[in-house]
C-alpha cells in the first residue's frame, strides 16, 4: 500500500500550495484521515463487495467514501 506524501495522510496542506486537505469530512493529517484512507485502500485490497476500482473514475470514488462513512463511519469518527 502506497500513500501519497503530499495528500491527507501526512498533512493537513498541500506542500505546492496554501491549500488546505481533507479527506471526507476530517482534516488532513488527523488520526481520523489516516484510519479513513486506511479504511478506503484496505477495501482495495481484500477486494470489499461492491467496492468499485476508482483510480480514474470520480463517481467510483464518491460510491467508495459513501461506503466507508456508511460502514465505518462511527469507527473513525470515534477516534481520538
Amino acid at each position: 500500500m502506497t500513500f501519497n506524501d503530499n495528500g491527507a495522510f501526512f498533512s493537513a496542506f498541500d506542500r505546492s500550495s496554501t491549500k488546505e486537505l481533507f479527506d471526507g469530512p476530517y482534516r488532513g493529517g488527523t488520526s481520523q484521515a489516516r484510519v479513513r484512507i486506511l479504511v478506503h485502500e484496505l477495501a482495495h485490497l481484500v477486494s470489499a463487495k461492491g467496492f468499485k476500482h476508482d483510480l480514474l473514475d470520480d463517481v467510483a470514488k464518491v460510491d467508495n467514501e459513501r461506503m466507508v462513512q456508511t460502514n465505518c463511519g462511527p469507527l473513525v469518527g470515534g477516534i481520538q
